[in-house]
C-alpha cells in the first residue's frame, strides 16, 4: 500500500489541515483519520493536542485517509487515549499529522500561527502520558476538589507570593481562598502521604519544561489534562496543585498541630512553578509577559526538571516567540535555515538593542553549542545557573559602601551564598543563624528570635507574623531549605581567590589567569579571559567586599576591553 502524501497548502489563504476520527474503521486496533484542509481566516471548531512527541525510532502506524503514516509510539498512546473518550469527535489539530514535517518551507510557515492555532482551539487536550508512580491518585483528587478550589480562586494566591513581578494586590476572592484552604487541611486524602509522594514525579514529567508544551499551555482557552485513563479540566489541576502548595507552605500550617508536618515529603517547591501554568495564570491576569522574562525567570528549575527543552534547540527560542509579548518589537521570526548559533546570536542582539535589564550577566559558561560568540548565552542552559543579580540587586559600579572587617568563616558563607538569603542581604542579625545553619547544627526553636524566625519564615502573602506556634520540625525544614537555596546559587559555580586576596565565586570554567572586571554600567563583575589581543567573555561572579561599590572608592584606573 502506498504511503500516505500531503497535498500542498496554500498559505496565502491561510490553509491548515485538521483531522478527525474516522467513523468506519476497519478494526478497532487501527486508528483511522480523516484529514481536511480549513483556514485560519474562517476555521471550524475543532480541539488541539499538546503532547510530548517521544522518541522519534519508536514508531506506529496509523491510517489517514486510508493510507498508512508512521507516527511516535506516544502520539499513538494520546490518540488512543482521545479515542476512548467521550466528546472527542470533533475537528483536532495535531501538530506531526496536520504539518508535513518533511516540507520545510511549510513547517516554517505553520511555526509563527502555531500561537493562532492553539489560542482559537475551543479545547487543548493535555497529554502527560500512561499512569505511574501513582499518577492517578492526584488526578482523581484534582477531579474532586478542583472545581471548587478553581472556584475559590486559589490558583490566583500566586500572584500575592514572591517573586512575582505583578504588582502586589489585594486579591477581590483571598478570603474565599484562605477559607477553601482551611477546609482542605481537613481532607484525609490530602494529607496522605501516599498522595502527595506522588505529585513531584509528576511534575518532574518532560512535558512541563517543552518548549513548544509551554506555548501550548499558557494559550489555552480551556485545557483538558490527561494522564493515564483518568481526566480532568486545566483550571482544575491547576487549582488542585496550588491547593496543596498554600497547604504546605501557608501559615495554617503553623497554626495547628496535625497541620505542620503537611507535605513534609515535598522538599522542592520549585517542582510546583511550572512555567506554562504561570504564564497562563498571568496571561488571564492581563499580564503578557516578554521574551527576556521568559527566558531568564526569576525561579529556579526544579531538581528533575530543567527550564526548557527542545529536540532541536533552536525551538526553544521559536517555541518562546508565539507566546511572548514582544515578539514583533524584537522583529524576530522563525527561521530554519539559520544555524542555531546564528538563531541565539539574533536573539541576543535584538534583546541587547530593546530590552533594559538585559546584560552580560546573563551568559554562562561552559556552553554546549559550538561557534557562539562569548557574548551570547547557550539559551538551552538556562536554568543551570541562576543570574547572580537576579538574586539579588547589586551595584558593584554604582554607589559606595565600606566594608568594616569579615572574620574568615562568615566571609566564606557569604560568599556561597552571594551575602544573602531568602532574598535579602545577610546584616550581623542573622551572622549567628546563618553559621550555625552551614555548620549544620541542630537549633532549637526556643533559642530563635522573633527576626530569625521570621528570616526562616518569610510572610509571603500572609501578612502578620504567624511565628509563634512554629515547631522544631519546622524549623529543621526551613534550615534544609537555606542549604538548598545556597546550593542553587553555587550551582555551575566554583569557589576562587583573586590576586588581592578576596573570596569569591565564580563560572565553574574559570582559570588561572582570567581577570576580574567591572564594567561601568554593570551590576556583578565579570570575568574574562585574556585571548591574543582581545578578550573573551566567561561569566559573571560574586566578589566578597566589593559588591555594593567598595571597589569604586578608591578610583581604580579604567581600560577598555575589546571582547569577542
Amino acid at each position: 500500500m502506498a504511503a500516505f502524501s500531503y497535498d500542498k497548502l496554500r498559505s496565502e489563504d491561510g490553509e491548515f489541515r485538521l483531522v478527525r476520527f474516522s467513523d468506519s474503521a476497519a478494526s478497532p486496533d487501527v486508528i483511522e483519520l480523516i484529514l481536511e484542509r480549513a483556514s485560519l481566516h474562517n476555521p471550524p471548531s475543532y480541539s488541539a493536542l499538546s503532547y510530548l512527541w517521544g522518541e522519534p525510532t519508536k514508531t506506529e502506524t496509523i491510517h489517514v485517509n486510508g493510507l498508512p503514516l508512521p507516527i511516535t509510539h506516544n502520539l499513538h498512546q494520546a490518540l488512543q487515549h482521545l479515542r476512548a473518550g467521550e466528546g472527542t469527535r470533533e475537528w483536532l489539530w495535531i501538530d506531526a499529522v496536520c504539518i508535513n514535517q518533511d516540507d520545510d518551507e511549510e513547517r516554517s510557515w505553520h511555526v509563527p500561527q502555531m500561537g493562532t492555532i492553539f489560542s482559537r482551539a475551543s479545547l487543548v487536550y493535555i497529554w502527560l502520558g500512561p499512569d505511574s508512580d501513582d499518577s492517578d491518585l492526584v488526578m482523581r483528587l484534582a477531579q474532586r476538589i478542583g472545581p471548587d478550589a478553581h472556584e475559590a480562586g486559589v490558583a490566583d494566591l500566586w500572584f500575592c507570593w514572591p517573586p512575582f513581578k505583578l504588582p502586589r494586590k489585594k486579591l477581590e476572592n483571598e478570603e474565599r481562598a484562605n477559607s477553601f484552604l482551611a477546609r482542605a487541611l481537613g481532607d484525609e486524602e490530602l494529607r496522605s502521604p501516599r498522595l502527595l509522594a506522588a505529585v513531584e514525579p509528576l511534575l518532574s514529567r518532560a512535558n512541563w519544561c517543552r518548549a513548544w508544551i509551554v506555548q501550548e499551555i499558557a494559550l489555552a482557552r480551556d485545557g483538558l489534562v490527561c494522564c493515564g485513563t483518568e481526566r480532568v479540566s486545566l483550571n482544575a489541576f491547576d487549582a488542585t496543585l496550588s491547593t496543596i502548595f498554600f497547604c504546605k507552605n501557608g501559615v495554617f500550617a503553623l497554626q495547628h498541630p496535625r497541620w505542620r508536618d503537611f507535605g513534609s515529603g515535598l522538599r522542592n517547591n520549585n517542582i510546583f512553578r511550572v512555567r506554562g501554568l504561570i504564564a497562563r495564570r498571568q496571561r488571564r491576569r492581563g499580564h503578557k509577559a516578554g521574551l527576556l522574562e521568559f527566558l531568564m525567570s526569576d525561579f529556579a528549575s526544579a531538581n528533575r526538571r530543567p527550564f526548557y527543552v527542545a529536540s532541536d534547540p533552536r525551538d526553544i527560542i521559536f517555541g518562546l516567540l508565539g507566546v511572548a509579548a514582544d515578539t514583533e518589537l524584537l522583529g524576530l521570526r522563525p527561521d530554519y535555515t539559520q544555524t542555531t548559533a546564528e538563531v541565539y546570536a539574533a536573539v541576543t542582539r535584538a534583546i541587547l538593542e530593546r530590552c533594559p535589564d538585559y546584560s552580560l550577566d546573563y551568559c554562562t559558561f561552559p556552553k554546549d553549542i559550538q561557534d557562539l560568540p562569548s557574548w551570547v548565552p547557550d539559551w538551552q542552559r538556562i536554568g543551570r545557573a541562576r543570574v547572580l543579580n537576579s538574586i539579588l540587586e547589586f551595584a558593584t559600579s554604582g554607589h559606595l559602601a565600606l566594608d568594616g572587617g569579615t572574620p574568615v568563616e562568615t566571609a566564606l558563607w557569604r560568599t556561597l551564598v552571594a551575602d544573602q538569603l531568602q532574598g535579602e542581604r545577610c546584616t550581623a542579625e542573622y551572622d549567628a543563624l546563618a553559621g550555625r545553619i552551614f555548620r549544620l547544627q541542630k537549633i532549637p526553636v526556643e533559642t530563635l528570635t522573633k527576626t530569625q524566625l521570621a528570616f526562616l519564615f518569610p510572610r509571603g502573602y500572609f501578612g502578620d507574623d504567624k511565628f509563634r506556634s512554629a515547631s522544631q520540625a519546622n524549623v529543621d525544614e526551613a534550615s534544609e531549605r537555606v542549604l538548598i537555596q545556597a546550593s542553587v546559587k553555587c550551582r555551575r559555580r566554583t569557589l576562587f581567590a583573586t590576586a588581592g586576596g578576596k573570596p569569591g565565586l565564580g563560572p565553574e570554567s574559570m582559570q588561572t589567569g582570567d581577570v576580574v572586571a567591572i564594567l561601568l554600567g554593570t551590576a556583578v563583575p565579570i570575568v574574562l579571559r585574556p585571548v591574543g589581543n582581545h578578550f573573551t567573555y566567561v561569566g559573571e561572579a560574586y566578589v566578597h567586599g566589593i559588591m555594593y561599590g567598595e571597589f569604586m572608592r578608591g578610583d581604580p584606573p579604567e581600560q577598555d576591553f575589546d571582547i569577542a
